[in-house]
Order: structure tokens, then sequence, then C-alpha cells
């Protein structure tokens, strides 16, 4: 399922533009967002794909609590918060040929 959700993401900014800021996103260097989610938010990587084109790289991040942040880097070393919130759940794999 977490591999659905990242794929859906990565489709959104397949062709976005480098000007990720002018969309409303809050964007600064990737080490103050790694500082931010880890001493703040106690949040890791859980999951990592790169976007088409090496156009940068999606993360997801999640806390203890069930915090969850979505981070993309792009290639110049900025990275944008994409979407935070509470209650990440990650579901297991459906079983093999049950419907996804």
């Amino acid at each position: 399922m977490i591999k659905l959700v990242l794929t859906a993401l990565v489709a959104v900014f397949l062709y976005a533009s480098p000007a990720y800021a002018n969309y409303g996103m809050m964007c600064a260097p990737r080490d103050k967002y790694v500082d931010l989610l880890t001493k703040k938010y106690g949040e890791s990587v859980r999951v990592t794909g790169m976007l088409k084109g090496n156009k940068g790289i999606m993360e997801v991040w999640q806390g203890k609590t069930g915090s969850w942040s979505i981070l993309m880097t792009l290639p110049s070393g900025q990275s944008c918060m994409v979407a935070a919130g509470d209650d990440l759940e990650v579901l297991k794999p459906p079983l093999s040929g049950s419907p996804s």
C-alpha cells in the first residue's frame, strides 16, 4: 500500500517545475529538514523513491507516535515539505492473487 501511495505522489510531481516554493511548499536545505524531523518530531525515513527523470527523491518519514512527513529533495540539495500529519498507518501488502 505504501508503494501505491508513493507511486501516486511521484506521479503528481513527475512534470513539476523546480520552482516548488511558488506552489506553497516550504523549501529549505535538506540538512535543516533532517535536523527538524529527527530532533523535534523523532521521525526517520521509512520509504524512499527516485522521481522520474532523476528530478529528485521523495521520502516518507515516520515517527514512533504516528507522525509522518513527505519530503521531496531536489538535485540541488533543496528539500520541500510536501505534506505532514498524524496517525500514519502502514498497511500490509495484499495477499497474492487478491485484488489491490
